[in-house]
């Protein structure tokens, strides 16, 4: 006669049913609002991309401003009247650890302009003609310069940038070269040439590539012709659905996105396998729940799950081996062989 259901039992099934419930029903609350989980995930993605650009640009301004005080503090002694030679000597090694400068020029409140040229790689600059292609910046962007004059006596520099050249691509980034910046007239003013191609791969890349890990792409893009200056990832592979301006060029932008598919299609897949696992853990729990099913006559199917690991184990300790036999109606038969040895005399 079959045996009445334990008391417990009658209080495992609600605890276990009350425990799956809120999960169907958040599986179900998931499905129904797909399409503002995917919204809410490429929201969250784009604050990612934000946030990259942010990094990257913050990166930049304070490489430059390391540049821009090292130069003003090897500038300063030479207000006593040095000449060329010894503001080159000043500067020696100056470029060893910053690779993206190719050389320096200085410009003195009475006009005078020295250029130094720092890498033997970079453009010519101590000759006439370099000195009066600088001269022509300068005076084109005087106004620009005197604004940025006044914001560097309350203490916020920021560099003027031009360009200089466009094969290799080089620019000037232009400030003064006084950290105190005097009250009156134009003060001294240095001008940084800068490689493009080695800051955006040695400066803004390197910072890039360490927030990446595999999933994104960069670049820096030239904002009157659509030029890709840079990037990561050739350009047939690369979707850049962020963008933003580049605060040391501001003829440039950088741009990032997601490598080989958009966010649209990212934010969807991660959506869709967020559904997939919900689906798939209710599946398991049903089955956990249904799969205890009672058809003996004489007692009631209970344990712990743990006979099968535990035979094994014995087994397996006695080198021994177990098989069953069994038909619907008729039983089980288990085997166990265990292997007999010669105890030694």
């Amino acid at each position: 006669m079959r045996m009445k259901k334990p008391a417990y039992f009658r209080i495992i099934v609600p605890v276990v049913l009350a425990l799956v419930a809120p999960l169907l029903s958040y599986t179900a609350y998931q499905f129904v609002t797909f399409n503002r989980t995917e919204e809410l995930i490429r929201s969250i993605y784009e604050r990612n991309l934000d946030g990259i650009l942010f990094s990257v640009n913050q990166h930049c301004w304070d490489v430059f401003r390391s540049y821009m005080t090292e130069t003003q503090s090897r500038f300063e002694p030479a207000l006593s009247g040095d000449t060329a030679a010894a503001l080159i000597g000043r500067f020696a090694g100056f470029a060893d650890t910053r690779r993206p400068v190719s050389s320096l020029f200085f410009r003195f409140p009475g006009g005078a302009t020295t250029g130094l040229p720092l890498s033997a790689a970079g453009p010519d600059v101590d000759d006439a003609s370099a000195r009066e292609k600088f001269g022509v910046v300068f005076s084109g962007s005087r106004a620009a310069l005197e604004r940025n004059v006044r914001f560097a006596r309350t203490g916020y520099v920021r560099p003027l940038t031009a360009r200089w050249l466009d094969r290799p691509p080089h620019s000037i980034m232009l400030f003064p070269a006084l950290a105190a910046a005097p009250d009156s007239s134009m003060p001294p003013f240095a001008g940084l040439l800068v490689n493009d191609s080695l800051f955006f791969s040695d400066v803004a890349g390197r910072k890039f590539g360490e927030m990446d890990d595999g999933e994104l792409v960069f670049a820096v893009r030239r904002k009157n012709t659509g030029a890709i200056m840079y990037s990561t990832a050739p350009l047939t592979q690369a979707s850049f659905e962020k963008s933003g301006p580049f605060w040391l060029y501001p003829d440039m932008e950088l741009l990032t996105g997601v490598a080989g598919t958009t966010l649209g299609q990212l934010a969807r897949r991660r959506s869709a396998r967020n559904l997939l696992f919900l689906a798939f853990v209710n599946i398991v729990l049903l089955a956990g729940v249904a799969y205890r099913v009672d058809n003996s006559p004489v007692h009631e199917t209970r344990g712990s799950g743990l006979g099968l690991s535990l035979v094994k184990h014995a087994m397996d300790a006695h080198r021994g081996t177990i098989t069953v036999e069994s038909a619907p109606g008729n039983g089980s038969t288990f085997t166990v062989r265990f292997p007999i040895r010669q105890a030694p005399a």
